[in-house]
């Protein structure tokens, strides 16, 4: 085995044991994704180092990670079918209620009373006129991938509407 071999071996055995520690630890995980989220971005480092080495995690994506591990989430599906309309306020919130959110953009953004509506007009787009959603390998909709979808299309209509 020569040097560059030997160094490969090493990275792909750090890693792997990094992952399998990391999930026999799932506490610990949670805690770094929430630290990460927090804007934390040594922690967000660290997760992509450990945990996604071929893909950078963001707050924000640390912030859907969160969401995902919610124990409502079942209350949100139906038959592996996402109900956006009833999710979008809850991930909405969930956005603003982060701590790394300036109160200025709180105040600004942040428009209680059009989510039931902005949440229907949404449920309604992805269901009736693209009839898909983003799901995991498990064919289950994938949280991650929808809430930076809820918040593009939050601030991409719904406050100028």
């Amino acid at each position: 085995m020569n040097a560059a071999s030997l160094k490969n071996f090493t990275t792909i055995f750090f890693i792997t044991f990094s992952c399998a520690s990391l999930a026999e630890e799932p506490e610990h995980v949670g805690s770094l994704i929430s630290a990460c989220s927090d804007g934390q971005m040594e922690i967000c480092d660290q997760i992509n180092t450990l945990e996604h080495p071929s893909k950078a995690v963001s707050p924000l994506d640390a912030m859907a990670m969160n969401f995902e591990q919610r124990s409502d989430i079942p209350e949100l599906e139906e038959d592996k079918v996402p109900n956006l309309g009833k999710a979008y306020p809850l991930i909405i919130r969930d956005y603003f209620s982060n701590k790394n959110i300036a109160e200025e953009k709180r105040k600004k953004w942040f428009k209680e009373a059009a989510l039931e509506n902005c949440g229907q007009h949404y449920h309604v787009r992805w269901r009736m006129e693209k009839n898909w959603w983003p799901v995991d390998r498990n064919e289950d909709p994938d949280w991650r991938a929808i809430y930076p979808h809820v918040l593009d299309h939050y601030f991409g209509y719904c406050v100028y509407n």
